[in-house]
C-alpha cells in the first residue's frame, strides 16, 4: 500500500475543449485499440502519433506475448513504426483504451514506466517536449500532460555524453 495518494499528473480536459488535432488523435488511437492483441489481460491500448512535418499521424497497438516480458505497448509500437518509417520528430502521442470485452474503461491510463522512458528518449533526440493526450473509451476522460511533467527525472543520452545533433534530421 502507498504511503501517500496517487500525485495527478496533467490536467483533466473535457472532451468539448480539446481542439481538433487532439480529437483527431485520439480517434486514430481508439481505432488502433481495436487492433490489439491483448489475450492476457483483454486490455486493448491504442496510440497515434502526430508528426507535423508530414502532417501524418502513425498508429501502434499493444501485443502481448505469452512471455509477458515480449510484450509492446501500443506507445512503443507507434513509436518504433514511426522511426523505421524515418519519421523522427514528433510533437503530440494520444493513447486510448478499451476492454477486449466490449467494456469502456473509465479513466485515462498514462503510459507505463517504459514507454515513458522511450518517449522521453524521442523527446531528446528532437529538442522538444511532447504533448500526451491520454483517454478512457469514448473520451469521457481525458488528461493532457506532456512526457517532461511526467518523467520529471529523466535518464538521457545527454547523461552519457551521447550528441544527439547528428540523429536530428
Amino acid at each position: 500500500m502507498l504511503s501517500q495518494p496517487i500525485k495527478q499528473i496533467g490536467r483533466r480536459i473535457p472532451s468539448p475543449q480539446l481542439d481538433l488535432l487532439q480529437m483527431n488523435l485520439l480517434d486514430a488511437a481508439s481505432k488502433a485499440s481495436a487492433n490489439a492483441f491483448c489475450p492476457s489481460s483483454g486490455f486493448c491500448v491504442g496510440a497515434a502519433l502526430w508528426i507535423p512535418k508530414k502532417e501524418i499521424v502513425i498508429v501502434g497497438a499493444n501485443y502481448e506475448s505469452a512471455s509477458f516480458g515480449g510484450t509492446i505497448c501500443a506507445e512503443r509500437a507507434a513509436i518504433f513504426t514511426a522511426n523505421s518509417l524515418g519519421y523522427h520528430d514528433f510533437t503530440h502521442l494520444a493513447i486510448t483504451t478499451q476492454f477486449k470485452n466490449g467494456n469502456p474503461t473509465s479513466h485515462a491510463s498514462a503510459p507505463c514506466g517504459l514507454c515513458r522512458q522511450l518517449i522521453y528518449d524521442a523527446a531528446d533526440r528532437v529538442g522538444h517536449d511532447i504533448e500526451i493526450i491520454t483517454s478512457s473509451t469514448g473520451h469521457r476522460d481525458v488528461i493532457v500532460s506532456s512526457i517532461y511533467e511526467m518523467l520529471p527525472m529523466p535518464f538521457a543520452a545527454s547523461d552519457f555524453g551521447v550528441d544527439l545533433e547528428k540523429f536530428r534530421r
